[in-house]
């Protein structure tokens, strides 16, 4: 009897599924915000890479 005292019952040891992975709304939205910022993050490269390329086909000194 002791030994069943010491260890608790097992629903206040182990937290249950929904409470460890959150809504899946929160998910959800989560990977939305995280793919718009990367879509974001890729077109900004883009365009600076673009810009740099446009500036060294421009300028004659860098052509080789």
């Amino acid at each position: 009897m002791s030994s069943e005292k010491e260890a608790g019952p097992p629903e206040k040891v182990a937290r249950p599924p929904e409470k460890v992975a959150g809504p899946p709304e929160k998910e959800a939205a989560a990977v939305a915000y995280i793919a718009d910022v990367a879509g974001h993050f890729c077109r900004d490269f883009r365009a600076g890479i673009t810009d740099i390329m446009s500036l060294i086909s421009d300028n004659s000194d860098f052509r080789a």
